[in-house]
């Protein structure tokens, strides 16, 4: 992506990046020169450095990004600007400050020009009007915008957020071919999707949303620390095996210190998929966090019904995720209606695919397990594995029984098929005394 993104910035911009120029655009940031160095109190004045956004919402500049008139080239630059002064000379609509527009920023400009600040560039002082920084984003506490306030940063990730999640309903609805216009990226740019708009992403364009603050480092930490411990809590209860135990601890610990993770009680608590009363222990393996719930079902009997419960057999290698279903109308407690995808919600069959992960995770730490020959000769974790495979089987029959009939016509259709090319199809077979 990174050619992209340097095309993408000289198109909108018209400076082209390399290794030897710099960055023309400078920004007069919030940050301030400490006391008791030289120019204390100046504001910093920085190279700006971000991709303008794909709708530009100030196409005439905005207040919190001013640059200094001055063509400047310098590694310490500083300026003496009285922020204050500066907004209250702002045109006004209603007596409100508003984003410039094409009725005002000749005024603005006029106002900014006026302004003779000090600018210090590398130790030489020189003076110099202002200017609207071209190409100004959203306002975020990060980029030292000035006049922006302690929460900017957060609605300005909301917003991009909800961008992304209509960019990619877009995408999906016009069959992963989208037409990025001229008017917001300065040529018409093309986007194809590199993967097949499935049913999986029809249904979600449809009934899911990106949601910003489900946004965080779920995913792998919390599915190999509730299968470690899954492991470990029926190990101890078959008589223990200090050796695995010892593996599985150390596994976690290492994915931890990998991911930057505080610790593992934090990932249990706060990063996963699923937070709520309801689906929170059904989209996980039963663990001691569920017990702040004060009412919760308990769905350790139906596994093997789960595991059955989406369109591919499951095995003790590998379970592969079912994606969205076109759901049926929810009839019945979710412990009910789990022993068949199509009769959960979107939501719900999303739950049912992190718990059914965690099973896999459970499943692969097993087989890792099993090829140290000290810990497969262990009495406690022979029991386990045992208990695993026997749960595995269920599934796999429960899965068998409910596609039996899909199974046999598959075969039948096959043996049909194989019959055709040797020319011997059901409407074609001779009878015994045909010439």
């Amino acid at each position: 992506m990174l050619p992209e993104m340097f095309k993408a910035y000289a198109v909108i911009t018209g400076h082209e990046v390399t290794h030897a120029n710099r960055q023309p655009i400078w920004k007069i940031t919030t940050c301030k020169r400490a006391f008791g160095k030289a120019y204390s109190g100046y504001h910093v004045v920085v190279q700006h450095h971000q991709v303008p956004w794909a709708y530009p919402k100030y196409e005439h500049g905005a207040r919190h990004a001013i640059s200094p008139m001055l063509d400047v080239d310098g590694d310490c630059v500083y300026i003496n600007v009285d922020t204050n002064k500066l907004s209250k000379g702002y045109p006004s609509a209603k007596n409100k400050l508003s984003d410039w527009g094409s009725k005002n920023i000749k005024h603005v400009e006029k106002w900014l020009r006026s302004q003779r600040c000090t600018i210090a560039v590398d130790g030489q002082e020189l003076v110099t009007p202002l200017k609207p920084m071209p190409f100004a984003n959203e306002p975020m506490m990060e980029t030292g915008s000035l006049y922006c306030l302690q929460n900017e940063s957060y609605k300005t990730c909301r917003k991009s957020i909800d961008f992304l999640d209509s960019f990619l309903k877009r995408v999906i609805r016009l069959n992963g071919r989208c037409v990025l216009e001229k008017k917001d990226f300065g040529m018409d740019c093309v986007f194809q999707s590199s993967v097949p708009i499935t049913e999986h992403l029809k249904l979600f364009a449809e009934h899911c949303n990106l949601d910003y603050k489900y946004f965080g480092r779920t995913g792998s930490a919390p599915q190999t620390i509730f299968a470690a411990e899954w492991i470990i809590r029926h190990l101890e209860a078959n008589g223990s095996c200090a050796r695995a135990e010892a593996i599985l601890n150390n596994s976690v610990a290492n994915l931890l210190k990998e991911e930057d993770h505080v610790n593992r009680s934090i990932c249990k608590r706060h990063y996963v998929a699923h937070k709520s009363d309801t689906l929170k222990p059904f989209a996980e393996l039963d663990n001691e966090t569920h017990r702040h719930i004060d009412v919760r079902e308990d769905y350790r009997s139906m596994t093997a019904q789960r595991l059955a419960s989406g369109k591919f057999r499951p095995s003790m290698q590998e379970m592969k995720p079912s994606g969205f279903v076109e759901p049926r109308a929810a009839v019945g407690s979710l412990k009910d209606r789990c022993n068949d995808i199509h009769n959960l919600t979107i939501k719900e069959q999303d739950a049912q695919d992190s718990f059914i992960a965690m099973v896999e995770r459970r499943n692969q730490l097993i087989l890792q397990l099993a090829r140290n020959s000290d810990i497969a000769s262990n009495e406690a974790f022979r029991l386990l594995k045992h208990e695993v495979e026997e749960e595995m089987k269920e599934a796999q029959r429960l899965w068998d029984a409910k596609h039996s009939n899909g199974i046999c016509t598959s075969v039948t259709n096959a043996g049909k098929r194989v019959l055709e090319t040797i020319g011997l199809s059901p409407s074609k077979k001779r009878r015994v005394g045909d010439a």
